[in-house]
């Protein structure tokens, strides 16, 4: 994910080093140029004071200054040259003005100029070693502070796009805080003009959701009211009319509609409630062992009436989880395991610990079901065997796997340890 922060500090800054860079080298091109004009000018300077000073001739010495001289008359005769000097060129009455030249194996810089009344030239030499590097530590003096600057500024640079986007880092927490349990306004006061559309937007978005949440929870409750009441009317009028028409084959089909349209309606109410992130509100310890004691209480009657077994196997196993959730989860998966056994079969339902995972697991030697449809099992209405005689709406794994992910469990459907079936297992977080 690409981060606002990182790449206006990357284009800031590369702007910054690229206008920087151009700007120091334009500098120390105009500050070499600009030196050896001002060394130039100091030949010049010297020449002058030399020329100056036509009667004096024993070999003056210009100090630690590099600049050497000699003096010519009009014929060319050496009158006197600086003390310890190189061995410099001859007499040319055609030189003047500044120019390069070699010589004593350097490269050096002349200055040829002729008095006044032509009667003495002055020659003035300075290497170009020496001048180029008292030209770079006068340029370099200058540069260097801002060299040692850039990574001051990059840091600045960075605090204060920091501090800039962190009404935007502010905005983003905000939201991430936000769910189907906290759906209130979001409160920014001072918010900078650039995001204040941006929340008012998010504020009406918020309210929007906040009003199809309540018509959904008032559509369910409406639904679990006028759909279950007028549906038991109706079973009880069947059972009233199969008294007297005994062994009606249409009483019975109509009997069993009945029976399958209330039970996908409770499963309907169902899945909605186990998809309401609400439940985490209500999370508390749960002993898996003593709910499942419970489910399996509930449902030993219709177990037993189909000559099956179950055994619940394990300790107690506590985790942190919704109860109605939880309860709703293990009904079903017990109540597929015995619709999908034949009668005389057997149930499992195991509780362990295992590398850091509590994990449930609920598995069955019925038919089983086929490797390239353990995954379509769980969409919703789905079923393996659709045209069978067996009750069922193809809900029921679908609210199981919305109760997995309410409690971040893992689940998986795979063989069961029987010669056949199947076995469906819930891996949840460690309780702490």
């Amino acid at each position: 994910m690409r981060s606002i922060k990182r790449f206006l500090t990357v284009v800031t800054l590369v702007a910054i080093i690229l206008v920087t860079f151009v700007a120091i080298v334009q500098g120390y091109r105009k500050g070499i140029e600009q030196t050896q004009q001002q060394l130039d000018d100091q030949l010049l300077l010297t020449a002058r004071l030399l020329a100056g000073t036509s009667g004096v001739q024993n070999n003056i010495s210009l100090g630690d200054s590099g600049i050497h001289y000699q003096r010519f008359n009009a014929e060319g005769v050496v009158l006197d040259r600086s003390l310890n000097g190189p061995d410099m060129p001859d007499f040319d009455a055609s030189l003047d003005g500044v120019v390069d030249m070699s010589f004593d194996g350097r490269r050096w810089r002349v200055l040829n100029l002729w008095s006044d009344d032509k009667s003495l030239m002055v020659q003035v030499a300075e290497p170009v070693g020496d001048r180029f590097m008292l030209a770079e530590q006068i340029v370099n003096a200058t540069l260097l502070p801002i060299l040692m600057g850039m990574p001051v500024l990059a840091l600045m640079t960075w605090v204060i796009i920091a501090v800039g986007l962190r009404h935007l880092e502010a905005l983003a927490r905000a939201v991430s805080q936000r769910g189907t349990d906290n759906l209130n306004r979001i409160d920014m006061p001072g918010v900078p003009s650039e995001l204040e559309s941006v929340v008012v937007s998010m504020n009406a978005m918020l309210a929007q959701i906040d009003h199809s949440f309540e018509r959904e929870r008032r559509f369910a409750s409406d639904a679990a009211h006028e759909l279950r009441t007028p549906i038991s009317a109706l079973k009880v009028n069947v059972h009233n009319l199969s008294k007297v028409l005994q062994n009606s084959p249409d009483l019975e089909d109509l009997s069993k509609s009945l029976t399958r349209m209330s039970h996908m309606i409770d499963q309907l109410l169902l899945l909605y409630r186990t998809s309401s992130e609400n439940l985490r509100n209500e999370f508390q310890d749960i002993n898996l062992y003593t709910l499942c004691q419970t489910v399996i209480r509930d449902r030993y009657q219709t177990i037993a009436q189909r000559d099956q077994d179950i055994e619940l196997n394990g300790d107690p196993l506590w985790i942190a989880g919704n109860e109605f959730a939880l309860s709703a989860m293990i009904s079903n998966l017990v109540d597929n395991a015995s619709k999908y056994t034949a009668p005389g079969g057997f149930i499992r339902v195991n509780l362990n610990v295992a590398a850091g995972c509590s994990t449930l697991s609920i598995e069955d030697n019925g038919a089983g079901i086929p490797d390239p449809l353990r995954k379509r099992v769980l969409d919703r209405f789905f079923r393996v065997n659709s045209g069978s005689s067996i009750q069922g709406c193809g809900l029921g794994l679908s609210i199981v796997q919305h109760v997995a992910a309410l409690h971040h469990a893992a689940l998986a459907i795979e063989s069961s340890s029987f010669d056949t079936g199947t076995r469906v297992s819930l891996s949840f977080p460690q309780y702490t």
